[in-house]
């Protein structure tokens, strides 16, 4: 019990420096940006101001995410499990990064077997999207994506 209360803390402290990195790029950004408009150094053009908004997103999202580990930690994160189709999931999830896989010229492709999975919707969403999120920021361009599902058989005794 020691040992995995040690764990927890070390994960925690890990979690609360990469918090503190992920929230300082984009808060050092829009004060930048802001610091510059209110100097009058730079006008408050659309793609400055559109630039912050971005950030402030980044930030909400962040939040958003320490609100869910937080969850997750004390178990009051309650998992709303159904049945469904994986591909229609998939398929919206890739949707949402039709015009960056275009501008970068990504092939992109689902490749999904006709199955449904058993678990919580909003979840699975959540982290396919952040998974094809990674994929097409860290993808060069002319690169590819594989978007696969396979169903796996697990026996159990």
């Amino acid at each position: 019990m020691a040992q995995t209360f040690g764990q927890k803390e070390k994960l925690r402290q890990r979690l609360t420096a990469d918090v503190a990195h992920e929230l300082r790029t984009p808060l050092t950004n829009i004060a930048l940006h802001l610091e510059m408009i209110c100097e009058g150094i730079w006008e408050p053009t659309p793609e400055r101001l559109s630039g912050c908004y971005e950030e402030i997103q980044r930030i909400s999202g962040l939040v958003d995410d320490m609100e869910k580990l937080h969850r997750i930690d004390s178990d009051r994160l309650i998992l709303h499990k159904t049945v469904f189709p994986i591909r229609p999931l998939l398929e919206k999830a890739a949707a949402m990064f039709e015009r960056e896989v275009a501008d970068k010229k990504i092939a992109a492709t689902i490749n999904c077997a006709d199955i449904s999975i058993s678990a919580d919707r909003d979840r699975i969403a959540q982290a396919v999207t952040d998974l094809l999120s990674n994929a097409v920021k860290y993808t060069e361009n002319g690169g590819k994506i594989d978007i696969t599902a396979d169903a796996v058989m697990r026996p159990s005794v």
